[in-house]
């Protein structure tokens, strides 16, 4: 009947009782699972393996949750084990590709192993999308098809499929199409059931295209309701800066910095690098963000900006070559870099 929370504390009520009565066990970690507890899902997938440690489908449930947390290396290790019984289960496939894209940044092998997954599961919508999601990230094919071309499949049969419609829309961004974008990612917002990352991606069309008051109406909104979400939290954090309220900005940044995972304050120490004036503040704020998180691309290609403008070539050189690194697909990269390699043979 949908009232999964409620059937939760009534499983856990069970369990405090007979802490080892595995079918609850089970359904606990699926009910916790499904209400996106990741830890409590966790929490109750380990005490199942406690007692079934070759329970194959556990060790793959254990590794989704431990994808879906970010978790690659302790993910990773899990599928393997699970690989030693089962190489062709479709969530396997599906989450093998997303740690070898992630994680192991090795875009061949997260190829491949989609493409195995489209040719096992050609009907699956799941797998087509993590392929069209693959295909835009890597600006590749799968099997010979681009994202667009995928996403399209799957809205030949789902014509209001979020997931597809967001592709679609960022495929569009990404050849900064802006205003077909933000025609589209205006209809795609009505959906009642559009995702909070569509309403992410349309504020950041609107901020492209000089609708800061709609971006600044749907943020807001969202911040009020989801004060404590990190993705709120960025989001308004960049329409505060696009509308010019940087001590707001700041004041935010400066509260949230000390109790931030190492992923957010990459991101703030970022965005700090824009309500700062002089060019050292700019670059300590910039190598900050760095410290946080290396992989930080946005940090990366600013600074490879700053000295490319200062014509540093060298040091440019540098930053650019770790952003090809993290997106070795992106055309527009691999232009910028072959112009500055032009420069610096001169």
């Amino acid at each position: 009947s949908g009232n999964i929370s409620v059937a939760l504390e009534l499983g856990e009520k069970i369990i405090y009782k007979n802490p080892q009565y595995m079918p609850v066990l089970k359904f606990c970690a699926e009910a916790a699972f499904t209400l996106g507890d990741l830890n409590k899902a966790e929490l109750y997938v380990a005490r199942v393996l406690q007692q079934e440690p070759d329970n194959s489908y556990y060790v793959l449930f254990r590794a989704k949750i431990l994808v879906q947390k970010g978790d690659y290396i302790r993910a990773a290790s899990l599928l393997d084990v699970f690989a030693r019984t089962d190489t062709e289960n479709r969530d396997y496939l599906f989450l093998r590709a997303k740690v070898q894209k992630d994680w192991n940044r090795n875009i061949t092998a997260a190829l491949s192993t989609i493409e195995k997954a489209i040719t096992l599961y050609p009907d699956d919508i799941g797998i087509i999308l993590a392929a069209a999601q693959i295909a835009f990230e890597t600006r590749s094919s799968v099997n010979g098809k681009s994202a667009n071309e995928l996403a399209a499949i799957v809205l030949s049969k789902d014509s209001s499929n979020v997931a597809a419609l967001e592709i679609q829309i960022n495929d569009l961004i990404q050849s900064k199409k802006w205003d077909i974008a933000y025609k589209s990612s205006s209809d795609l917002i009505k959906l009642n059931d559009s995702s909070n990352s569509a309403l992410f991606t349309h504020i950041s069309v609107c901020l492209a295209v000089g609708k800061k008051e709609e971006a600044w109406k749907i943020v807001s909104g969202l911040y009020e309701k989801n004060p404590n979400n990190d993705e709120v939290i960025q989001a308004y954090i960049k329409v505060l800066i696009s509308i010019g309220k940087k001590d707001e900005a700041l004041n935010l940044i400066t509260q949230q910095l000390p109790s931030a995972s190492s992923k957010m304050k990459s991101f703030f120490y970022y965005e700090k690098s824009f309500l700062v004036s002089s060019e050292d503040d700019i670059l300590v704020n910039l190598r900050s963000s760095l410290t946080a998180n290396p992989r930080n691309k946005d940090a990366l290609f600013r600074l490879y900006q700053i000295y490319f403008a200062k014509k540093e070539y060298r040091k440019a050189q540098y930053y650019l070559k770790q952003v090809v690194a993290l997106s070795p697909a992106d055309n527009s990269l691999l232009k910028l870099n072959t112009e500055l390699e032009t420069l610096l043979s001169k």
